[in-house]
Order: structure tokens, then sequence, then C-alpha cells
């Protein structure tokens, strides 16, 4: 396949707004797809691009001082200079990466006209996003047609999907979330330093000097406030940008050169924070900051503004400390929240440490691969199935599971619905999944089976939220290795919710086997019985929304996780409906996690509760602190 990538990203010489867009096209090339690249010409040479052409990418330049202007987007004009040699290369598809939605208009909308008059498909990668920002009444048509003509829109966080979709009035209906790499060999926790009332606390705020999208001015201004003058601290900042020389001079205003160091640009993130116990972050504008994913990924947490991804990734209280505006009054409320809770700066890391590895799937570059090479692939297939109603996807972990797989995915490709993919998870088992599921990839081509593998995540949760960033169903359903479905299970289901708009999980009678064969009626599916008992089995249809709207799955109650999954559907006043069949066969086994987990119930269970504090009582919240203490 022909693969070009497109960086519009001209305002720094190479920022991390570039490592999926690289990540990918780097992925490609390991994958023997062609590449060609065109991205600013920025002298020195990034070292990023250096190594693309030396994996043999056809790596080509735009001028930044010659882009085209809003002045001329409306001619038709006889060449499409500076993208002439992307016409020229023919590619099947191209990925165009923004860093942010201003990029699109300035200068830029002449490549949204190409690929719409040449009809080239492309996907769009925006990056940051910002209130501050609306297209003129002349330009927003012209970027609502190019974001409706991409194949996909990734952001890379549902605030900055939600703002795009107010500047343009609009709905856009072919977006989705991806996550940015991170610049780290490997995501293992760092041990906590040592941090006591008479060791100094080490601030570290890690970003580009710019204060106009970091706020490095905001952390001076809280900091230099006569309450933190006599408190053991020390901040240290980690970057070079244009505003160095403002923040050094705004460091002496305030009279805090004792207590604040200039450090450079560090490639070493993990250094970073062997020494340091807290990120600040006080973002104004932002997509979701590699900075801060490294640094929940080495177990650090973290002081940020709810822009961009911040507040996606650090909930307040429970994984750090949310300012709700980038103001010196809130960031400051949200600094005096983690000085008084210091004490829980370890605890709340590792928190962060586990909810990344639980939403991150380490290389996001192979994801977004896996997405394009996937459009020239769906394009080539018969259209038959593509015509039989909303796509499916079915996700199914398998982890030393291997001898049940094939029964497993014999019976989803027996179901009598059509549009249905299959992505089989496999988080680096030892047996002999990988192969087993390369064969039935080819014995059931039809049913379009992705295998996607991993690194051992220890509890399928993780594994099927990583199935979940493949996904392109409208619907979405987990089913483990071992266990099957009945041929009309897909069938039945999708025509409940597609009978039902206002619906969103449609739910089976299951019939359990192996060691026993009890029959299990579920439901109903409200908040009064769910709070009390799990009555809905993981594998329920769900509308992709349903898993968009909740989060995911939480990481800290596992084997429980689908039940406390299930009670923020109900939190949020999701429906559902009850198929009165049995369509869905549980295989019970002596070792399965599930039976690991009935042995910690009460712990489990009190966790659980502790998540949804909101729907119980303080004395049922009094005994689950109690079990857990």
């Amino acid at each position: 396949m022909r693969i070009s990538f497109v960086s519009t990203m001209a305002a720094v010489a190479w920022g991390d707004s570039e490592l999926l867009w690289h990540e990918t096209a780097l992925a490609a090339l390991e994958a023997k797809h062609a590449v060609f690249t065109l991205t600013p010409d920025i002298q020195p040479r990034p070292s990023a691009i250096q190594n693309l052409i030396g994996a043999g990418a056809s790596c080509f330049f735009w001028n930044c001082l010659n882009r085209s202007s809003e002045i001329n987007i409306q001619e038709i004009l006889p060449e499409f200079y500076p993208y002439q040699p992307l016409i020229d290369w023919r590619p099947d598809l191209v990925v165009i990466s923004h860093g942010g939605m201003l990029d699109i208009i300035n200068g830029h909308l002449l490549l949204a006209k190409l690929l719409l008059t040449q009809s080239i498909p492309y996907v769009v990668i925006i990056q940051a996003n910002t209130e501050q920002y609306k297209p003129s009444d002349a330009l927003r048509p012209l970027v609502k047609n190019y974001l409706q003509g991409a194949k996909a829109v990734f952001f890379v966080s549902k605030q900055n999907k939600h703002i795009a979709e107010k500047q343009l009035a609009s709905a856009i209906d072919n977006a989705q979330l991806i996550n940015n790499p991170i610049n780290l060999a490997d995501s293992t926790s760092l041990p906590f330093p040592e941090l006591t009332n008479e060791t100094t606390a080490q601030f570290a705020s890690v970003a580009r000097l710019d204060i106009s999208s970091k706020g490095q001015d905001i952390i001076l201004e809280v900091l230099s406030q006569p309450v933190w003058r006599d408190r053991n601290w020390h901040l240290n900042f980690f970057g070079v940008g244009p505003d160095e020389h403002y923040l050094i001079d705004l460091v002496q205003y305030y009279q805090l050169q004792d207590k604040v160091t200039f450090r450079g640009y560090s490639q070493d993130i993990k250094a970073i924070w062997n020494d340091h116990h807290l990120l600040l972050l006080p973002s104004r504008i932002e997509g979701t900051p590699l900075v801060l994913l490294e640094a929940m990924a080495c177990a650090r947490s973290a002081v940020v503004t709810a822009i961009g991804g911040n507040g996606e990734w650090i909930r307040d209280k429970e994984l750090g400390y949310v300012a709700e505006a980038p103001f010196p009054y809130l960031f400051g409320k949200a600094m005096e929240r983690a000085w008084s809770d210091r004490n829980r700066w370890q605890l709340l890391g590792e928190r962060c440490h586990r909810y990344f590895k639980s939403r991150h799937e380490g290389r996001p570059g192979l994801t977004l691969l896996s997405y394009v090479t996937s459009i020239k692939e769906n394009q080539a297939k018969s259209t038959t199935i593509h015509g039989e109603g909303a796509l499916v996807t079915i996700i199914v972990p398998c982890y030393n599971l291997a001898k049940y797989l094939s029964n497993c995915i014999a019976s989803i490709a027996h179901q009598t619905y059509l549009n249905i993919e299959i992505i089989i998870v496999n988080p680096s088992s030892p047996d002999d999944t990988l192969s087993i599921a390369q064969t039935l990839a080819h014995n059931y081509p039809e049913r379009r089976i992705k295998c996607l593998t991993t690194e051992h995540f220890g509890q399928p949760a993780l594994s099927r939220a990583a199935g979940v960033r493949l996904a392109q169903g409208d619907y979405l359903l987990f089913l483990d290795a071992d266990d099957m479905i009945a041929p009309t299970f897909v069938e039945k289901t999708v025509a409940a919710l597609e009978k039902e708009p206002s619906a969103k999980i449609a739910f089976p009678n299951y019939q359990s086997f192996e060691n026993t064969n009890d029959i299990s009626r579920t439901g109903p599916f409200t908040l009064e019985a769910i709070a009390i008992h799990n009555r809905l089995p993981i594998c329920s249809l769900m509308r992709r929304s349903v898993w968009d709207e909740v989060g995911g799955f939480r990481d800290n109650c596992p084997g429980f996780e689908d039940w406390d999954f299930w009670i923020s559907c109900a939190e949020l006043g999701m429906q559902g409906i009850h198929i009165p069949e049995i369509l869905f066969y549980y295989r019970v086994r002596n070792s399965s996690l599930l039976k690991k987990a009935e042995q910690k119930r009460e712990k489990l269970t009190a966790q659980l509760i502790l998540n949804h504090a909101s729907i119980y009582t303080a004395e049922t919240i009094r005994c689950a602190k109690e079990v857990l203490a």
C-alpha cells in the first residue's frame, strides 16, 4: 500500500505532536508499505525525518513561507503547489497531521481542496484545540467539508472533539479518539522519592516554554503567594521555548531564584521522575500532552488544568488534582488541595500508573496503521457484507486459551448477521494463540479477523480496551475466548437496538456449560437492581457510544470490572433491552479469573461501592471503607 503522511505543524522545529504520525510511518515501513512524507522545510533537518529517510521513506518538504493563503483558496489552480509531489506520487491514502484546528485554515485549505477534487482518500489527525478560535463564516463550510470528507478524523481528547463540533456548529460523525505515543522505551513504574515533612517536595514542569499554550507563568504567580514562600518545595522547569527569557525575568520579579531552576531540555524522562514527586501542568491550549502520560507511566501524579485531555486522564483527588480553568486563582486552589494531600502523592502515582496501563496500548501508531490499511482492504472486498446493516465489532481477548479459540471464532463465523469484524487480542500469550488466530483469519476471510498482539496486561479488561481502540463498528461485543454465542445472537441483539433507538445495551439469557448446565435469566437493567448484583453478562451488545460515554473499564476492581461498568451505564440513565432467549454460552472453569475474583469478593465489592459512592447509603460506604482499611 502507498501511504502519504503530511504534517502541517511549522510552529516548532519538531514537537511531541509529530510522534503519532511518525510512529505510524515507521510501522508502515516495517510492514513493507511504501511511505511518502511532506513536512515543513526546517533546518537543521530533525533526526526523526532522517530516520524515515534511512528506513526507505520518500521525504519531501514544503516551504513554511510559501503556504497558500485564505485569499486564493477559492481559485481553481492549474497546479497544487506546494503539494504537486504528493499528487505525482499517487498515494492510496493520505494521513494529514494538524497541530490544531487553526492549522487547517492557516494556509492548508488548498490541501483540503486537492484531496477532495482529486478523490484521494485521507484521514485527519487533530492534536490541540482551543475555545479561543472560531473559523469565519466564509471558512466554516470549507473546514466542515474537509473533515466530513475524511475517512476518519482522529482526536487525542474528547474535549477537543466537542470544541471542534461547536466551532463548526456541526457534528463530526466520523470522529474517533486515539492516544499519542510516549517517549519511553518501557512503561514500568519508578520508585517514589522519599517525601516527609522534612524533605523538599520536588515539582517538575515539563513542557515547551511557551506560556500561551503551557501556562508556566500561572505556576510562578501561584508559588509567589505568601502562603507558599515558607513551604519546603523546589520547582524545576524542563524544556526550551520562546518564553524562556521572560520566565527567567518573571522568577526574578517574584524573587523565587532560590526555589526555581531552569534545567533545559531533557530526553531522559525517567531521570526526571527519579527525582521528582509531582508534575505541574497549567495548560491553556492542549491536546493530550505526552509529558502527562509519561509522568503517569512512571507512577507520578499531577496538578493540571481541565484543558484538552488533561481532565480525561487525571480525575480530581482520585488520580491527581484538577483546576477547572487556566486561571491562577483556580490553579492555586488545586495546588492547595495537593499540598494538604501530599502524604497521598505516592498512592495517587501508583493509581496513575495502573490507569495509564489500562488505557494506553503502548504503540498507538500500530493502531492507526491498522485502521489505515483496513480502509484499502475494505474497499477491495465485496460490498455484500457491508450492505447488511451496521458494523458490529466483536472483541475476543485470548490469554492461555488457545485450545478454545477455534470453537469461539467458529460460533462468530456462523452468525446469521453478516456485517461483523472480529478483533482477537493476544496479550503476548505463551501458548499457540497467535498462530491459531492467524489461521482463523485465513479460514474466515469474510469475517475480517484482525489479530492484535499487545503486552501482557494481566487482566482481560485491559485486553478488551486495547481491542476497542482498533474497533470500527457501530456496536461492540465482548466475547471471551473460551465462550460461544448462538448463531442468531448478533442478529437479534442488533435488531432489538435498531428497533428501540433510545436503548443502548441488549442482553440475552445465558447457559453455563462444562461443569454445570445452569440457565441464567439476566436483568432487570435498573440502577436499583444492578447496584446490588451484577445482572448482565459481559457478552452484551452495546452501542459504541456507551463505551465512549463511560470511558471504558476501571482498573481497580479486576474480575468485577464489567459489573462496575454496568453500574456506570445505569448511573448515566442508559436503558437496556432484555432478549428472553439463551443466546450466550458461558464456560465454567475452575481456574478462570472470575473464580479467582470470587475469592476476593468482599474487597472487590467494597471498592466497587466506593467507585459509585453517590448511590449507596452512608452506612454501606462506612462498611466498605472498613473492609478496605
